[in-house]
């Protein structure tokens, strides 16, 4: 923990809450609950290539490898977030999206690579689900494509992605540490 601040929170976790803040268009947070666990890790156990159990010994993996928290915010939303390395789980990513008038799923690893999507509503009285054709990007993706985003816009006078999300973000997960700390609500 002293080298990683955090384990699979700050690892996978904040691009999640990152991606999710995005989506729900960054609205204030008010307060934060949260629990963090470190059961598998310490054990060196259930991590696969995250590395506890691949390094040579003496082992250490001292951060969470599993954390739960709600957010709430000022607009009434809130948003439910769940990072770990190690569970006894299937892997996989998933983000829903559950609006009052649509949602949305994403989840390759149950409906597959080639659509992934699914968006659920109502047409009339009878209830939809949409499984729609999710274009490929063109041209670098994962880090490079961003990297070369970044890159294109560093004369800019703003930023694209301006630096208080990155502030938000972090603000929630170290709200969500506390709160797991103490085993009480944190009010931003």
């Amino acid at each position: 923990k002293d080298l990683a601040g955090g384990g699979a929170t700050y690892d996978i976790g904040v691009h999640f809450l990152d991606l999710a803040l995005w989506i729900m268009g960054h609205p204030k947070p008010t307060s934060v609950t949260a629990s963090a666990y470190a059961e598998f890790g310490p054990k060196a156990k259930g991590l696969g290539g995250w590395g506890a159990d691949i390094l040579p010994p003496p082992q250490r993996c001292d951060v969470d490898d599993f954390l739960t928290a709600h957010v709430k915010f000022e607009n009434g939303a809130t948003l439910v977030l769940e990072a770990s390395w190690a569970a006894y789980l299937g892997s996989g990513n998933r983000v829903q999206v559950l609006g009052n008038e649509m949602g949305a799923d994403l989840c390759p690893a149950l409906y597959g690579e080639a659509h992934p999507l699914r968006l659920y509503g109502d047409l009339g009285e009878d209830p939809i689900e949409i499984i729609p054709d999710v274009p490929r990007a063109s041209g670098p993706g994962g880090h490079a494509a961003i990297i070369q985003e970044w890159v294109a816009h560093l004369e800019d006078e703003e930023a694209p992605i301006p630096g208080w999300h990155g502030a938000m973000a972090t603000q929630i997960l170290e709200a969500a540490f506390q709160s797991s700390a103490t085993g009480k609500s944190v009010e931003l």
